[in-house]
């Protein structure tokens, strides 16, 4: 491999290398200078430069304003919904726990006589139930006694059982339900015309106070909550939804960014295209200015080399094509020679030829 080829391609890479530095600081120093002078009201010769970098830095300010809002306002609806599902979590939670206690209190009052009167309707449907459940109870012992033989027994067995044990879940659950139904209607009753509760009973009763003050709290929560939650909905209806509303405003962010980008570096070539350079550059800026004029100077050179590499392949290129059309030529030549040769030879023979048609003429 040439050797010539392996140097360009080095000197190639450094000059890429070079070149992204020297972007780099043309950019740092556009930058520096832009954010300098954008507080200037006028900066003779570059006003329109100017212009535009107080234009892109307004725009990429609102929206990173708008996307810090948006994106307050995703936290705030998720806050919101975990609110809401911590709420509806803890109702479910005191709403089981207000039936827990309305059951014992049914079952406090049924068993106290002097309540007699008010529970007389949930006797009746108790007298009614217990009888069902206690039949399905000694159906089931009876069922798990019974012996049977074979797989068939066995399925018919497990089968009884399962509908056994379902019709006597539904009776349990309608016993709980009366005794409930009890207790919540004792808690609505009027109390002056209720004979004297016992400690435990006026006991329950104040934990069910409680229960339902905490209930009625909880719902007024959640119902506040669940209005904010809509009117978040309403606003994410008429502005998009705010993960729509961040994506849009990040691609024009990152668009904008990168016309600042842009910008910030054709000013800095600007100011180093041979422009006379203002006067209140700092000793900073100088010294970017420096690197920089050293880092063309450098690319300069690497091009330079390169061109004069290349140069020296197509030299090489054109003197290996004229050596093979010199080639090509003298092979013609050869061709030509040999073809003269040919030539001269048929028109001897064709001398021979008519010679011999005169000679033999003459024995006509």
């Amino acid at each position: 491999m040439d050797g010539r080829r392996k140097s360009i391609r080095d000197l190639e890479q450094r000059r890429e290398r070079d070149l992204e530095s020297l972007n780099l600081l043309l950019k740092t120093l556009g930058e520096a200078l832009l954010a300098r002078w954008e507080k200037v009201r006028e900066f003779s010769g570059f006003s329109a430069e100017i212009g535009e970098y107080r234009r892109l830095v307004r725009e990429i300010a609102a929206s990173e304003g708008a996307i810090k809002a948006a994106r307050t306002e995703m936290e705030q609806f998720k806050e919101l919904e975990a609110r809401i599902i911590a709420a509806e979590r803890e109702t479910a939670e005191q709403i089981k726990q207000n039936a827990g206690l309305n059951i014992s209190l049914g079952e406090l009052l049924l068993e106290d006589g002097a309540f007699g009167d008010f529970t007389a309707p949930y006797r009746r449907q108790i007298a009614a139930l217990v009888p069902k459940i206690r039949s399905l109870e000694h159906r089931l012992e009876e069922l798990e006694d019974k012996d049977g033989n074979g797989v068939f027994s066995w399925i018919g067995k497990g089968a009884q059982g399962l509908v056994l044990r379902s019709f006597l879940g539904k009776s349990q659950g309608n016993l709980r339900r009366i005794h409930e139904s009890a207790g919540e209607q004792f808690i609505l009753a009027e109390k002056d015309k209720m004979p004297p509760a016992d400690a435990e009973v006026l006991k329950i009763c104040g934990e069910i106070g409680r229960v339902r003050a905490s209930l009625d709290a909880l719902g007024r929560e959640t119902a506040a909550l669940r209005e904010e939650r809509q009117r978040l909905f309403d606003f994410f209806g008429a502005e998009g939804y705010p993960v729509k509303r961040i994506q849009i405003l990040e691609k024009n962010l990152f668009r904008m960014r990168e016309d600042l980008s842009i910008l910030a570096l054709n000013f800095g070539g600007a100011l180093t295209g041979g422009k006379p350079l203002p006067e209140d550059l700092s000793g900073e800026d100088r010294s970017l200015l420096e690197r920089i004029e050293t880092l063309r100077e450098t690319v300069k050179t690497h091009e330079g080399q390169i061109e004069k590499l290349k140069a020296s392949l197509a030299i090489d290129g054109e003197k290996r094509k004229i050596a093979g059309m010199r080639r090509s030529i003298e092979q013609h030549k050869k061709r030509i020679a040999a073809g003269e040769a040919a030539i001269a030879d048929l028109e001897e023979r064709i001398a021979g030829s008519n010679r011999r048609i005169e000679e033999l003429q003459q024995w006509q």
